[in-house]
């Protein structure tokens, strides 16, 4: 996973508060209209396939991937529900046979989180890039996450 810090935030040539403010007044977009995310393709954040492609090095091999979109990373609901499921691991709470008579042992309930899985429970943010107006929708906002 690749990750933005906030460093990196700060120059990012993205939407603003300022510019989500004038696309709203230039296009009269109402209070109560619904606020549209695009949604894109884990692909973006993975790295795309770029096998065969020219490089400085030369031709790129089978399995080559592009960089992936950063992610800005916070700590969220999921990532708090899994900290406390390790604290209840080292707490014994699962073992109380007669509370959870199905969870035997050896099984993942009773496993705790690696720092690695903790780290993929984070919410995972993306800068936005622009505001889209369609002319045939007057009661949505549309923000899209790329050009």
């Amino acid at each position: 996973m690749n990750k933005i810090d906030k460093a990196d935030l700060k120059k990012w040539t993205g939407l603003r508060v300022r510019d989500l403010k004038e696309f709203v007044e230039k296009y009269n977009v109402p209070d109560d209209a619904l606020i549209m995310i695009e949604r894109v393709e884990d692909r973006y954040y993975e790295g795309c396939d770029i096998s065969g492609m020219n490089s400085v090095d030369g031709i790129l091999p089978e399995g080559s991937k592009s960089l992936g979109w950063g992610v800005y990373l916070k700590e969220g609901q999921s990532y708090y529900d899994a900290l406390s499921h390790n604290k209840r691991i080292k707490e014994g709470f699962y073992f109380n046979k007669e509370e959870f008579p199905n969870i035997k042992e050896g099984s993942e309930m009773l496993e705790e989180y690696t720092e690695e899985q903790l780290e993929e429970y984070k919410n995972q943010y993306h800068p936005a890039w622009s505001c889209v107006k369609y002319n045939d929708e007057d009661d949505l906002l549309f923000i899209d996450l790329h050009y």
